[in-house]
């Protein structure tokens, strides 16, 4: 996925795996849904993140007052609440893009570029329009949705841009892929010299 999005102009940014309410201000999960550190080293850092959005909208602020066009990705591990002491750790990947015009249609695009260079079957993706997003469906299974960022959660980060995301759970991807080996680019190409 990392060489794909990379290939379809996307840079990869790591967060913290931390924050705090600050982060959260504008989401409808509030501090309570979310697994408390006791001794946390600062204290925007004392909840454990549920979603990559929140940090990357931070990243996305301050790289726009650098650029006035951002696309990047982060591919990383959430922690939700789980019944016992510990909460359950899975791999989300949100993709966002700001100042690009016909963003949710670029998000698409590489969405389907992405589903096609895994070999998943256009017949296995469902596309569901809602108000201001579309979930997608492969196979049936929730994949993860497209859409523009609520302007409640740009104005208070200063983000006057039109920003786009795509949220996914890579695990429905990798299911139902179809191909069995890849080859990274920098081993599918040659070595050119002059």
């Amino acid at each position: 996925l990392r060489d794909l999005l990379n290939s379809a102009g996307f840079d990869e940014v790591k967060t913290y795996s931390f924050y705090g309410p600050d982060e959260l201000k504008g989401f409808s999960c509030k501090g309570e849904d979310h697994f408390e550190l006791q001794n946390p080293m600062n204290p925007d850092q004392q909840y454990m993140r549920r979603d990559l959005l929140p940090r990357l909208l931070q990243s996305l602020q301050k790289n726009l007052t650098h650029m006035d066009k951002v696309a990047f990705f982060e591919l990383g591990a959430i922690f939700l609440p789980s019944s016992g002491a510990m909460p359950q750790e899975q791999t989300q990947l949100v993709v966002v893009a700001s100042g690009e015009k016909n963003a949710v249609m670029k998000l698409l695009g590489v969405f389907h570029f992405i589903t096609d260079s895994l070999g998943i079957p256009k017949y296995a993706i469902k596309i569901e329009p809602t108000q201001d997003s579309a979930r997608i469906f492969i196979n049936g299974l929730e994949a993860g949705e497209i859409g523009m960022v609520e302007q409640g959660l740009l104005g208070p980060r200063k983000i006057l841009s039109p920003t786009t995301f795509w949220r996914c759970d890579p695990k429905v991807i990798f299911q139902a892929c179809q191909k069995t080996h890849f080859v990274p680019f920098s081993q599918g190409t040659s070595q050119i010299g002059y």
